[in-house]
């Protein structure tokens, strides 16, 4: 079961960089906004459905069975976005490799204070939200002694809260 979650999780940071990539590539630069902002919407619609959807499948199947599933639809995702063409680049780039990459932005964030903290607190708050992403179902079904639905509806109060907060700091 951690061998897929770990799966799971890693398929969620590649689809959820990849998904803001493939906009910059695909929409004209003056769209970006509404594009992203569409990315955004159906990003939070799709949470919640997946959530509906958790609560209702966990009462049928195990939680290792649901993990493994949608592990198989974050693979039928990337397989739906691989053939998707992006719009050739007007600017010629000195063709670099990964680690040249990789160091460039590691430099270039070492410039930035801003994004250094932003950073910090993004892996803070990963850290705080992983466990209880994981320990949800365990704690609804043991300590508060609920079923599905009372998974379903601290997952649903989970996504409506942190919509609320953004909301909120916005």
């Amino acid at each position: 079961m951690l061998s897929l979650l770990a799966v799971q999780t890693l398929l969620q940071v590649i689809g959820g960089n990849t998904a803001f990539k493939v906009v910059t590539r695909i929409v004209a630069s003056e769209q970006l906004p509404v594009a992203n902002a569409y990315l955004s919407t159906l990003d939070r619609v799709g949470t919640l459905a997946g959530l509906l959807a958790g609560g209702l499948l966990i009462s049928g199947f195990s939680i290792t069975v649901i993990l493994g599933m949608e592990a198989v639809v974050h693979l039928i995702a990337w397989f739906l976005l691989f053939p998707l063409r992006s719009a050739p680049d007007k600017a010629v780039k000195p063709k670099l490799t990964y680690w040249n990459d990789l160091r460039e932005g590691f430099t270039y964030l070492a410039r930035d204070h801003r994004l250094i903290r932003i950073l910090v607190f993004g892996i803070l708050a990963n850290w705080m939200i992983t466990p209880v992403n994981a320990l949800l179902a365990p704690f609804a079904k043991n300590v508060i002694w609920g079923g599905a639905n009372t998974f379903s509806l601290l997952e649903l109060a989970l996504v409506i809260g942190g919509i609320g907060m953004s909301l909120l700091y916005a």
